[in-house]
């Protein structure tokens, strides 16, 4: 749910004001692999291993997956985190605290709207460029379909208020921009 949403972005670090929503990693001893421990396993991987594996009688293999065993627990860890929790639930409880859920529905419809109009809109794009890895199931699904569930989106949001699609088009704006001059400013990958 949201608070694993909440998490996984907070561990890509994209967001750093969101980092307080990751867990600590505590008593996780710290594995150093060098060049000399790697391996190319059978399916083609690099693998690292520790010399306290190897003197354990452990393949190489082996330790590398249980280092990637525990790696992905502590992901795990990460994303479910009570902060995250507790974190979702006061933004879910704001407009019922606010004592009338009606002042908050206007902008819940527009985020809703923008979030299955870029849904559409990835869609449109993915078919238009003949991504090989996009295979829609739905066999009502075309180009045109997909544009047309963008474009009904827009409309619809600006029909129902048009100050409150203006103002969501400027915050996703808003956070695109800031995730593309953070992405820039930590290099490639």
């Amino acid at each position: 749910g949201a608070p694993q949403l909440l998490g996984a972005i907070a561990a890509d670090d994209v967001t750093p004001f969101l980092k307080f929503l990751t867990k600590k990693k505590r008593d996780r001893p710290k594995v150093k692999a060098s060049v000399e421990d790697s391996v190319i396993t059978s399916n083609g991987f690099l693998a690292f291993s520790t010399s306290e594996s190897n003197l354990g009688g452990s393949s190489t293999v082996d330790g590398a997956n249980s280092l990637a065993e525990s790696e992905t627990s502590a992901d795990i860890e990460d994303q479910n985190s009570k902060r995250a929790v507790w974190f979702s639930w006061g933004i879910a409880s704001i407009g019922t605290l606010l004592g009338n859920i009606d002042h908050i529905t206007p902008i819940l419809t527009m985020f809703y709207l923008m979030m299955y109009g870029g849904i559409n809109l990835c869609c449109f794009l993915l078919a238009w460029v003949d991504s090989p890895g996009f295979r829609p199931q739905f066999r009502f699904f075309s180009k045109k379909t997909a544009l047309l569930g963008f474009v009904w989106c827009l409309v619809l949001s600006f029909l129902i208020s048009w100050l409150m699609a203006l103002l969501a088009l400027l915050l996703l704006y808003a956070i695109f921009k800031y995730i593309n001059i953070s992405s820039q400013q930590q290099g490639p990958w």
